[in-house]
């Protein structure tokens, strides 16, 4: 038996109960998939009686002695405490047989799949960047800062008719269809710039306003509760705010961080000042303030007396403009500009002492930052680029942040407000109101990956019953594996390792716009990519590269079995992968030419033939499919 095993008499044979056993790698190179077996081997998953567990029961039983449990670095992942990539998951019964494309089945992000008949369990192994949905209220208003709690997201509204708008509420219980339900109307004056909520209030800054706080208990009729500003004489530009306690801190233009005492919601009170000037934004850790101080560079405050800050240290870089600021551990992330360190960190370890340690550059002007499950989550601005970005950074290793995956706001609008909740997340977008995206990272576990279960050795037994077999949830025979076939420009004849590309695959239903299926896999030096455990039906087949337009094949009917289409050749350009070869495909281009893999200013994204070089190859696939959108539809066979 195994470390963490122990045996007893089940009704069909022997139990064999494992508690915090290594779980097996799959024998694959894939970082998401594994079996409970330390040795890979297949087994059939029972409870502590012996009945096998059928896949329908996974949610069920997960978590107790009759089921299974996962854990990484002895946190069960299914728990509010899990801090992996994805956050917390859902245990979900699946079929992982090879049959079904193991290890390559696509597990929906922030799913814990668990085939109990096999004994297998896998992840979601990610893919790119997707637009869930959008809520735009339809006018020219700028969105500016987020914030979600429960089935709600807070949206401050940067208007200049202060008497009608000030910040929106929108449920996302369905985050496929947010609605608002409400607006906070501010009335007295101001431009929505940030909001926190907590419990039952919600406190937002307005440039030129202040601080306004509003009872959100009944989030679909806020009530405004009061005002207050740093000086009632003059106009109070307050940007973004902190909350920790009963204090509520204030970044603003003319007074720096300006400290309000919110016990009472209908009479806060001022309490002192961090006297830096102009300040865009505060985090609050401990007994210490970090500010974003714009040109100003970052000041760190002891706050333990907040009547009296004192200035403890500051980090300043000539020419550095910062935004804004998240705290973790000895480190400091700060986001701002040139973008080429659009993302800094800060050693912070001595308060008195802040030094860079660690820098990485940004897609456009980083504005906020939102750290969470290992990653940073930052909104850019345009500035003097053609979209706004959300880019997604992995932070393992706290010193070296490395880029997992850039998304581009659809309408090229800068994101000002960025805030990550489970697998999604939660974007402010000018003119664009609040985008729901999926980032589509890989939720592949970092640690020590240990099981609890139980399985059952019959041949241990003198008479042993047969274990029935479980009822299967999905009919093999219904299965379609799909061959695809695609040309690729500019990366000279097939076979070559130029053409091993991932491709993405997306199944929708004839003429349809929902999205039933969709799958990343890398293709061979053919141009060929199998994607497997399709259920068969009628689907139009969408397919695209990182950098090509869209191919679709309409109103294919796959049997099940085994299935080959070609889906022509794919047109390269699309840089900023919004369907389309223009202008701001070239921009990218532009701004990346001449570069090679790793110089500083190198982006793959402009790299269209794959050969580690932005040059006049790359020019000319953009210039010969300039003008063309998507999808292409294409004739196939």
């Amino acid at each position: 038996l195994s470390e963490g095993a122990t045996a007893r008499s089940g009704l069909l044979g022997l139990v064999v109960p494992v508690r915090g056993g290594l779980a097996g790698n799959a024998g694959d190179a894939s970082a998401t998939t594994f079996c409970f077996a330390t040795d890979n081997r297949d087994v059939q998953l029972v409870a502590t009686d012996g009945t096998p567990i059928e896949q329908s029961l996974v949610p069920g039983v997960y978590g107790t002695d009759d089921g299974m449990t996962v854990y990484v670095d002895g946190v069960d992942v299914t728990s509010a405490g899990y801090a992996g990539k994805g956050g917390p998951k859902t245990p979900l019964g699946m079929d992982l047989s090879d049959a079904a494309g193991w290890p390559n089945i696509a597990v929906p992000s922030g799913r814990l799949a668990v085939d109990p008949v096999l004994g297998r369990f896998a992840f979601h192994a990610g893919g790119n960047p997707y637009l869930v949905s959008s809520w735009d209220p339809d006018d020219l208003n700028g969105h500016d800062g987020v914030f979600v709690q429960g089935q709600y997201a807070y949206i401050t509204d940067w208007v200049t008719d202060r008497t009608t708008r000030g910040m929106d509420i929108v449920d996302i219980s369905d985050p496929a269809h947010p609605r608002r339900v409400a607006v906070a109307v501010f009335g007295e004056g101001g431009q929505g710039m940030d909001v926190i909520v907590e419990g039952s209030y919600a406190y937002v800054t307005a440039k030129s306003g202040g601080l306004y706080i509003f009872d959100v208990s009944d989030p679909s009729n806020p009530q405004y509760k009061s005002r207050i500003q740093a000086d009632p004489n003059e106009d109070d530009l307050a940007l973004h705010l902190f909350k920790v306690g009963n204090l509520v801190y204030v970044a603003d233009e003319k007074f720096g961080v300006v400290i309000y005492n919110v016990s009472n919601p209908s009479h806060p009170s001022k309490v002192g000042v961090c006297p830096i000037g102009f300040a865009e934004s505060v985090w609050v850790e401990g007994r210490y303030a970090y500010i974003a101080g714009g040109t100003n560079g970052l000041h760190i405050y002891d706050v333990s007396t907040p009547s009296a800050p004192v200035l403890k240290g500051v980090f300043y870089v000539e020419g550095t403009y910062i935004y804004d600021v998240q705290v973790v551990g000895n480190y400091a992330y700060i986001t701002g500009r040139p973008y080429a360190q659009g993302l800094r960190v800060i050693d912070v370890s001595d308060p008195t002492n802040p030094h860079q340690v660690g820098a990485v550059a940004t897609a456009a002007e980083a504005y906020d930052i939102r750290i969470a499950n290992g990653c940073a989550y930052i909104a850019e601005r345009q500035g003097s680029k053609p979209s706004g970005y959300l880019e997604v950074f992995d932070l393992s290793s706290p010193t070296q942040p490395v880029l997992l995956k850039r998304y581009a706001s659809p309408g090229q609008s800068s994101i000002s407000g960025v805030y990550p909740q489970g697998t999604l997340v939660y974007l402010a977008a000018h003119g664009e109101g609040l985008l729901v995206v999926n980032p589509n990272i890989s939720e592949a576990p970092e640690g020590t990956v240990t099981v609890d279960y139980n399985w059952e050795d019959n041949s241990l037994t003198a008479t042993p019953s047969p274990v029935p077999s479980p009822t299967a949830t999905v009919d093999p025979s219904l299965a379609v594996t799909l061959t695809i076939q695609v040309n690729l420009q500019g990366r000279g004849a097939a076979p070559s390792s130029r053409w091993r590309v991932p491709l993405l695959l997306e199944l929708r239903p004839p003429q349809g716009s929902t999205v039933q299926r969709a799958d990343i896999q890398v293709a061979n030096e053919e141009g060929k990519a199998t994607f497997a455990g399709i259920l068969q039906g009628d689907y139009d087949v969408y397919i695209h590269g990182d950098t090509t337009l869209v191919n679709v094949l309409r109103n294919q009917h796959l049997a099940a079995g085994e299935r080959s289409l070609s889906l022509g050749t794919l047109y390269e350009g699309d840089a900023n992968q919004d369907d389309r070869i223009n202008i701001l495909d070239f921009a990218i281009l532009a701004s990346a030419y001449g570069e090679t893999a790793g110089g500083a200013h190198f982006d793959p994204r402009a790299d269209f033939n794959d050969d580690g070089r932005i040059n006049i190859l790359d020019f000319s696939l953009l210039a010969s499919n300039y003008g063309l959108s998507g999808p292409r539809e294409v004739a196939g066979h």
